[in-house]
């Protein structure tokens, strides 16, 4: 006959396998209420309904002029931000965006692209380098000087702007 016997163990062990599994226990919610906020979208779902989703950065960058009206999603790394009298003018070099509308950190890019608000922005927070997403009406394209030559640019009038 064989007795199976509990393996003595401390009141401390015990009491650090007690606390393990209950912290354990609280990290489930604390982990599916982190995944649930990251993959949530920075833009309200009824303004992302309107987005033309079928519309590609490329046919957008090579006939802007043909969806003039028309709400695009696009983002990328800010090149340069300028406030003027009555506006903003942000340069983004576009990147591919991720399921949750950030811009990914590749060397791929579709090329640049102008967005315009009707209000000032904050140029410090607007600065180069920061990776933006927006939510704009397609307005055709803009001149802007790019090494001493005039460039021509698709233009998003932005309705929502997101920096990451």
């Amino acid at each position: 006959m064989i007795l199976l016997t509990p393996c003595p163990l401390s009141r401390r062990s015990a009491e650090t396998a007690v606390r393990r599994r209950t912290s354990s226990l609280l990290m489930v919610p604390t982990l599916v209420c982190l995944l649930a906020v990251g993959c949530a979208q920075p833009f309200p779902s009824d303004l992302l309904a309107k987005v033309e989703k079928s519309v590609s950065y490329r046919e957008f960058q090579d006939e802007p002029e043909k969806y003039d009206g028309k709400l695009l999603m696009f983002g990328g790394e800010i090149v340069e931000t300028k406030n003027t009298e009555d506006r903003a003018w942000v340069v983004v070099l576009q990147r591919p965006l991720k399921g949750d509308g950030r811009p990914s950190r590749t060397a791929e890019s579709g090329g640049r692209f102008l967005l315009v608000t009707k209000s000032y922005l904050d140029v410090g927070a607007f600065q180069q380098g920061h990776s933006i997403t927006v939510i704009g009406e397609v307005d055709g394209s803009n001149a802007m000087p790019l090494r001493g030559t005039d460039s021509w640019y698709p233009l998003l009038v932005a309705k929502q702007l997101h920096l990451w």
